[in-house]
């Protein structure tokens, strides 16, 4: 396994690991986690962040996401 900074042409795999990693929130099938993920990673307040694609066998296997944050 390797880890390496995600590209921007690599959307549709992490967006994929995100939908096999959690549940459908409702009943058409929707994961909420992968309108946060593809929200934060085109969000400008987000910045600096870091995406990380981690692969096993040369396939995408997961997906870290670290973005700046202000709490209140």
């Amino acid at each position: 396994m390797f880890i390496r900074e995600a590209k921007d042409a690599e959307l549709a795999d992490v967006l994929h690991i995100v939908r096999e990693a959690f549940r459908p929130t409702s009943p058409n099938g929707i994961v909420a986690e992968e309108a946060y993920v593809s929200a934060l990673l085109g969000d400008p307040t987000a910045n600096p962040l870091l995406s990380l694609l981690a692969f096993g066998d040369e396939k995408p296997v997961g997906h870290l996401l670290f973005t700046n944050a202000h709490l209140t």
